[in-house]
């Protein structure tokens, strides 16, 4: 019987010590803190790579719309020297006009000293001598003096004229070369900044790689975070479960110990019975002797199940259906591009910018429309936001001086468009869009 209780009570002992190991390994622990602390580093990373793209995505917008504008008085500055050039032709025509009459008139003059040299006549003094009494003389004299003053304010007069002319002529050309040269000016601009978008494309990769890779790092870490409370939390479950299989294995070994005792305690009484033999055979009854002895003691002890808690992660995705155009032509034909990338000024499949997107779908339908943003903000009709219908064009700026970005309304409250370099055509909430400023039906 001792033997069985010392056994009884090492097992016990045995149980509780392994339960007090596992549950006291600080391992698992060690490691917990070690992957939150790696986890909350990659978000870190992730965070600061996200804020670092989303600054050169402003800084590429902002260049994309200092281009449009730089377009659109490249534009400008190239229909007034077409202008100018065209009113330096018309007034070249008008001096050489002029410079011909000149001409004319002084031959004509000529022509009448010639006539009257070979005539024989002296002329002016010939004629005042062959007059015929002294009104005749007055008379000639007045018409001699009359026709060099008409020819003399003629001369005079055609003399201005070419020099008003050839005055203008000089003012236009001063013009021109003036414009010609905000035209070097402007293609200069467009070129560094073009130069500068080239550089960012660098940068916007980079960036991309940055993210991608602290996508995956923090996806990692929080995924090792997840396994080590699983972990942790099996092994709590697996010590309670040990400690509970202890706590009742020694009440049945308590209450077992109770029930030999009490079977021994009957024995005895019953060994020890008197009884009385005066020589005859007497029936002796069999004396019992009844110890009812209950030591029920139940132990229960209430154990919480302890883990730490761990929000749930994931992404909540709101399929919208997309509404589309009255006809669907317009806005289905657009959702063809889906995933075309960026290019400035680009105004094809192979690549477009933001006007140039919007201006190749209208034109697929006969729609014709100006080229830059600027321009496409004056077209069509005016519509409000509360009234927008699918394939209105709605227009955007970020600094309140005009429009300087495009898309198109697609229903659903989403818009299509072109974003900015190193992106693609693609479909976004108009609520996502900063800088609203308009919209504009061409249709």
């Amino acid at each position: 019987m001792h033997k069985r209780v010392i056994c009884i009570v090492m097992a016990v002992g045995i149980v509780f010590g392994a339960g007090s190991k596992a549950f006291a390994e600080p391992s698992l622990n060690d490691q917990l803190n070690a992957s939150k602390e790696q986890y909350s580093q990659s978000q870190a990373a992730l965070n600061a790579s996200s804020a670092k793209y989303a600054e050169l995505e402003n800084k590429i917008q902002d260049l994309d719309i200092k281009i449009q504008k730089s377009m659109v008085e490249a534009e400008q500055i190239k229909e007034k020297i077409s202008t100018v050039q065209g009113n330096i032709a018309k007034e070249k025509k008008n001096l050489e006009r002029a410079q011909q009459r000149v001409k004319d008139e002084q031959e004509m003059y000529k022509g009448r000293l010639r006539a009257m040299y070979i005539s024989g006549n002296d002329g002016y003094l010939n004629a005042l001598l062959d007059s015929e009494g002294i009104s005749d003389f007055i008379s000639k004299v007045d018409n001699i003096a009359k026709v060099a003053e008409f020819d003399n304010k003629l001369i005079a007069s055609l003399n201005e004229r070419q020099k008003e002319v050839e005055s203008k002529k000089n003012l236009l050309e001063k013009n021109e070369n003036q414009l010609l040269s905000l035209q070097n000016e402007s293609n200069k601009n467009l070129a560094d900044l073009g130069k500068q978008k080239v550089a960012q494309e660098p940068l916007v990769a980079q960036y991309k790689a940055e993210m991608a890779a602290a996508t995956i790092a923090s996806a990692n870490a929080k995924a090792q975070v997840d396994t080590i409370n699983n972990k942790i939390d099996e092994q709590k479950k697996a010590e309670e479960a040990a400690a509970q299989a202890a706590r009742e294995a020694a009440q049945r070994e308590a209450q077992n110990k109770a029930k030999a005792v009490q079977e021994a305690s009957t024995q005895v009484a019953a060994a020890t019975t008197p009884v009385i033999n005066r020589g005859a055979q007497v029936s002796v009854p069999s004396v019992q002797t009844t110890t009812s002895s209950s030591r029920n003691s139940t132990s229960s002890t209430a154990t919480n199940n302890s883990g730490d808690s761990k929000p749930s992660t994931g992404t909540s995705t709101s399929n919208s259906n997309v509404s589309s155009a009255s006809s669907g032509s317009v806005v289905g034909y657009a959702q063809q591009f889906l995933g075309v990338k960026y290019v400035w000024g680009g105004t094809s499949p192979s690549g477009f910018d933001c006007s140039g997107f919007v201006q190749y779908v209208y034109a697929h339908f006969g729609v014709s429309i100006p080229r830059t943003s600027q321009a496409q903000f004056g077209a069509g009709t005016a519509v409000s936001q509360s009234n927008l219908q699918p394939g209105d064009l709605v227009f955007f700026h970020d600094d309140g001086s005009g429009p300087g970005h495009v898309g198109m309304y697609i229903g659903g409250g989403n818009i299509i468009h072109a974003p900015h370099t190193g992106d693609v055509v693609k479909i976004v909430p108009l609520s996502y869009m900063s800088g609203y400023c308009g919209a504009r039906r061409v249709r």
